[in-house]
């Protein structure tokens, strides 16, 4: 039971509707149809590739910049705030991939009109959920994100924004993106089931003078930057989000009772070695560390999930931050997701 303002009790918030809605707006952008002609040449014929965005729109580039890298594709993943600063980086032979949930984030408007008053517009696939936004006007090729309306912090559009990344890159790197959809369709309730961690991890992250970093390795980075970024938007708690080798570099001295350590990430074999030394290292100290992949650590609790690499796994991290934020809000007596000072478009 959450209370509204106003006095009222409600039994779920808006932010709660939301996440139970997911798994319906992922099964609309998987249903619906997608543009066949996502770029004029084919990637390798570009100068770079610049994938960006604002917030958890940003975040959800992660793994296509990772993807192109691995590929041999020179790209770069950069806010659209740093790009705004460094307009110079974008070239006549950039390939632009600019991802707004809204389509009308103001650093988003800014740069794209700016690029169109200099009469240097590169080409550019904008991914948005408003086929009317300035994102979509400015764009060469839209792709829709079909996600439907959020009351509150990125959600369902976050989810999609996933999805909508694994399709263009696929569709750029000639991968069988129908067969991922198909394999998909018949489980996307299994792909967003809840997350389930223990009452001792909920409890450490819920308390008054709780501090939580979210700390990841690979792919999951943009889970960590997405845990780090709607758990300060919806449970209100200091939170941040790590690439994993940062955590060690000031960072490792807010660890012991009283921070909760997410790391998520986490493998088996030699390249997981690191990311686990961490996780142990920051449990050593009396912090509380909850670990999301498919390794465990000793002193560490692990997280139960549907997946953990991958597109799934990036969807299934989305649940834990989801989960976590709700629990930790409502054991701080707040409603989850309810913006106190800020909105859900956010201009200049």
């Amino acid at each position: 039971m959450t209370e509204q303002d106003g006095g009222g009790v409600d039994d779920v918030s808006p932010y709660e509707r939301d996440i139970a809605e997911q798994p319906e707006a992922l099964s609309a952008f998987i249903e619906s149809p997608h543009p066949e002609r996502i770029a004029d040449r084919s990637v390798q014929e570009y100068e770079r590739v610049i994938v960006t965005g604002m917030g958890s729109s940003h975040y959800a580039g992660v793994r296509t910049w990772r993807r192109l890298v691995a590929q041999g594709i020179p790209a770069w993943w950069i806010d659209t705030a740093a790009l705004l600063e460094s307009p110079a980086l974008i070239t006549p032979e950039t390939l632009l991939i600019a991802t707004s949930q809204s389509g009308a984030s103001g650093e988003t408007v800014a740069l794209l009109e700016s690029l169109a008053q200099d009469h240097a517009s590169p080409e550019t696939i904008g991914i948005t959920n408003d086929e009317s936004s300035p994102l979509a006007r400015l764009s060469t090729h839209v792709i829709p994100l079909h996600s439907g309306e959020e009351a509150t912090v990125s959600t369902k559009s976050y989810v999609n924004s996933l999805a909508a990344h694994e399709y263009l890159a696929g569709a750029l790197l000639g991968c069988d993106w129908p067969r991922l959809w198909n394999d998909l369709r018949d489980g996307v309730e299994a792909l967003l089931a809840p997350v389930t961690l223990s009452p001792r991890a909920l409890a450490g992250a819920s308390a008054n003078d709780a501090r939580i970093a979210v700390i990841g390795a690979g792919d999951q980075v943009a889970t960590a930057l997405f845990g780090g970024l709607i758990l300060k938007e919806a449970a209100k708690v200091p939170a941040e989000g790590f690439l994993a080798g940062n955590f060690r570099h000031g960072p490792l001295e807010i660890a012991g009772p009283g921070l909760t350590a997410v790391v998520v990430g986490l493998e088996d074999g030699e390249d997981g070695e690191s990311l686990r030394r961490l996780a142990a290292d920051i449990a050593d100290t009396g912090a509380s560390v909850v670990t999301f992949g498919t390794a465990t650590v000793p002193g560490c609790e692990p997280v139960t999930a549907s997946a953990y690499d991958g597109f799934a796994g990036l969807v299934a991290g989305a649940e834990l931050c989801h989960r976590i934020c709700v629990q930790v809000a409502l054991g701080r007596g707040l409603v989850p997701g309810q913006f106190r000072f800020g909105q859900k478009v956010t201009g200049l």
